[in-house]
């Protein structure tokens, strides 16, 4: 049975695929200005999401949250966000610094 269920519309309809626990579901959109990738997965029982965006052609992006869905429906994920810039700032600083 399907873990994760995603849809996509565009011109042409919409589409369906399915994710499972042991593989996740990654759905990427594009636009010319770059690209927002999702990922949803299996964490310790839990349905986790990773958010990020990036350029073209780039395997990895700026990531802009990592963690549980529930914790996005809450609205907690601003702290973990506000965090997670504050470590990202911290470390590129005392990367100038050196």
């Amino acid at each position: 049975m399907a873990r994760f269920y995603g849809t996509v519309q565009g011109s042409r309809g919409e589409a369906y695929r399915v994710g499972h626990s042991t593989h996740g579901l990654r759905v990427t959109a594009q636009s010319f200005s770059g690209d927002l990738v999702i990922e949803l997965f299996d964490h310790e029982g839990e349905d986790h999401v990773r958010i990020a965006a990036r350029g073209h052609g780039e395997m990895t992006g700026a990531p802009i949250y990592t963690g549980p869905i529930n914790d996005l429906r809450r609205g907690t994920w601003r702290k973990d966000i506000f965090e997670q810039y504050a470590r990202d700032f911290l470390a590129a600083e005392a990367g100038d610094a050196g």
